[in-house]
């Protein structure tokens, strides 16, 4: 899960500026319902600190709010590809200054390995042509305080300036290379002879590796960037009933009447007709072209609706544009929700009823008597103000961003900053749209 993304100098943010899923006690009976872990708080405190389910970020049009999506983004993009920088293509740092400096992200997460939890910390700085800093270090959770931070590796531009010996050949190895372009994490993780470094990918210090990788790469899940193929849909439906069955109850609690799926694997009968076609394509562009479609697959989706014990299909393309958004953000919400996933959206409320958007954060909180509650997590900005209500979301869920006039940089600040506001005797949306917490435009009249 995540704990903390630290984001500088990248697109509107130029300080640092810190969001955290982590707050400190409060007794609140729905801060204590959206906790989903505690961890120490730090190596030299008795204290714990609370790990909560979701955010909300509430800002103006070009307060920041989708550039710090964008970051999410761009961290995935960068660590997921070799040579990431080169394919993005893009100016990430800062603008608005005489000094620009590399962008930065750092985040840390909470990872079980072998029975032990820890906080792991990964950081990456980067320019336009090169990674210029990366370093991986990691925290064994104790029960009492957080353990000594180790680091796994650092880099420095293309210098190794420290790393755990128990990589010590895996660098050498990579030494030689130009690694410019890459980070060391995706190199580390997926380009290397697994039987030839049997003994380090076996090690907890390339365990750590593989799964600060992993979370970036797969349990960030982005809506509308980490999109569902329709092979993928129909694979998945096929494959996991219990899934089948959640999609269909979760349509049925939005008042969407499905009753089931039929879904065909049309792909010999396509390949049988492009090998019967008279199109002008040479012997190796058709047989290229066959063999792309035997690994896709090709399905035929039609939804099923029974009246008076009949059986009506219709195909999934004739569907409502909404309901096949959300049987596809379905999959990925409920995919987050099991596997302890972050699911991240912009503007929610682009996207659907408000009486929906209220379903989808309900999901990820789950039930206060729910003991087996999820552990997965919701980060979604909006401008809906119906969320700010005391019995949803506790004061330390709900962030604000805002440009400082001066710098023109986007900051964020939490809710709970404004201790004089309380659950019981305030209405927060009526104060929000009057301008006390700030972050709203300033329309003339």
């Amino acid at each position: 899960m995540l704990l903390t993304f630290e984001i500088e100098n990248f697109l509107s943010f130029k300080d640092k500026q810190i969001f955290t899923f982590l707050a400190d006690y409060n007794r609140a009976d729905i801060f204590n319902g959206n906790t989903i872990a505690k961890i120490p708080k730090n190596r030299d405190s008795s204290k714990k600190s609370n790990v909560l389910n979701g955010s909300l970020l509430y800002g103006a049009n070009a307060g920041g709010k989708t550039n710090f999506i964008s970051a999410f983004h761009t961290l995935k993009q960068i660590v997921n590809h070799e040579d990431s920088l080169r394919q993005l293509h893009g100016e990430f740092s800062f603008k608005f200054t005489n000094t620009p400096k590399p962008a930065s992200f750092k985040l840390a997460i909470l990872k079980e390995l072998n029975e032990k939890n820890y906080v792991l910390h990964y950081e990456l700085s980067f320019s336009k042509n090169e990674i210029t800093y990366e370093k991986l270090t990691k925290q064994t959770v104790k029960h009492t305080k957080l353990g000594k931070e180790s680091v796994i590796y650092e880099r420095n531009y293309q210098d190794l300036v420290q790393y755990d010996t128990a990589i010590q050949s895996l660098v050498y190895d990579f030494l030689p290379k130009n690694f410019q372009h890459s980070t060391l994490l995706h190199l580390f993780v997926n380009k290397i002879n697994h039987s030839y470094f049997k003994d380090i990918v076996e090690s907890k210090e390339f365990q750590w590796m593989n799964e600060v990788y992993r979370f970036i790469t797969q349990d960030i899940v982005l809506k509308n960037q980490d999109g569902i193929s329709k092979s993928d849909l129909a694979d998945r439906i096929n494959e996991d009933e219990g899934l089948k069955q959640a999609i269909l109850g979760a349509l049925d609690d939005v008042d969407i009447t499905i009753d089931d799926f039929e879904i065909i694997d049309i792909t010999d009968a396509y390949i049988n007709e492009l090998r019967q076609s008279t199109l002008e394509l040479n012997e190796y562009t058709r047989n290229q072209v066959i063999h792309e479609q035997e690994q896709k697959r090709i399905f035929d989706i039609k939804t099923i609706r029974k009246s008076d014990d009949n059986h009506y299909p219709l195909e999934l393309m004739n569907e409502s544009r909404g309901t096949i958004e959300f049987i596809r953000d379905f999959i990925q919400i409920f995919d987050c929700i099991q596997n302890n996933k972050l699911y991240i959206v912009d503007e929610i409320e682009n996207h659907y009823h408000p009486l929906i958007q209220f379903y989808i954060i309900k999901r990820f909180l789950g039930s206060p008597d729910d003991n087996s509650k999820s552990q997965g997590q919701f980060l979604f900005t909006t401008h809906n103000t119906d969320f700010l209500e005391a019995n949803l979301l506790a004061k330390e869920q709900i962030w604000f961003i805002d440009k400082n006039q001066q710098t023109l940089a986007s900051e964020f600040y939490r809710f709970s900053e404004f201790q004089e506001i309380s659950y019981k005797n305030h209405n927060w949306r009526n104060l929000y749209n009057e301008g006390r917490f700030g972050a709203i435009p300033k329309v003339m009249d």
